[in-house]
């Protein structure tokens, strides 16, 4: 058995347990920091223009 450990992306906090999983089968997080503002979010990715940043990337593209 292999133990990843999840970071969330938004606060970088290793408070975050899983929930749920989304209709394609991708695990879904939920980070536990009371602070964080984040409510959701998953780890892998099936296109890579949805991950985090990746929007900033094209919004500064000249």
């Amino acid at each position: 058995m292999v133990l990843v450990s999840v970071k969330c992306p938004s606060c970088g906090s290793t408070k975050v347990v899983k929930f749920g999983k989304r209709p394609n089968g991708v695990q879904r997080y939920t980070c536990r920091n009371k602070k964080c503002l984040r409510t959701t979010f998953q780890t892998d990715y099936k296109y890579h223009t949805c991950e985090p940043g990746v929007k900033l990337a094209y919004l500064k593209w000249p």
